[in-house]
């Protein structure tokens, strides 16, 4: 599979599980929905910048640089704020509400932006071939985090 469309696909269900947390009232909910979001999360980052952000780092030009260090530092503000979300008992807490939706617009624009901008590169740079075995490094990062 071409790389760009895993990333979408589970871009996706990120979106799904961020709407359902911050449409639930349930604490038992959110936090059943947040485990799953975190770990999903997690392992799709570290993936992500093994697999994408570094290979477009190797390729040593201006905007891919740039565009690799933005997703570091993008999912390293996502991973402080799933760190100190998760520290909450409560996830009906009007400041557990305000934090999710907080991690909803911070993933909504990265993927925005990485949808648009990122995957544009990636196109451009790497031919199909690549991008699939891009797809299998991710997969194999994937297996190899702990979230």
């Amino acid at each position: 599979m071409d790389i760009l469309e895993k990333l979408h696909a589970e871009h996706m269900v990120f979106k799904g599980l961020l709407k359902k947390m911050v449409e639930s009232e349930k604490s038992a909910q959110r936090t059943k929905l947040f485990a799953q979001f975190k770990t999903k999360l997690v392992k799709h980052a570290r993936a992500e910048e093994k697999a994408v952000y570094d290979a477009m780092t190797r390729l040593q030009t201006e905007e891919p640089v740039e565009q690799s260090n933005e997703g570091y530092i993008e999912h390293e503000l996502v991973d402080y704020m799933l760190k100190k979300l998760g520290k909450a008992r409560n996830k009906a807490t009007g400041e557990w509400t305000a934090g999710i939706k907080v991690v909803k617009e911070l993933l909504e624009h990265h993927i925005e932006e990485e949808e648009d901008e990122v995957f544009k590169t990636v196109r451009s740079d790497f031919p199909l071939d690549q991008r699939k075995a891009m797809d299998k490094t991710f997969e194999a990062w994937k297996k190899k985090v702990k979230a």
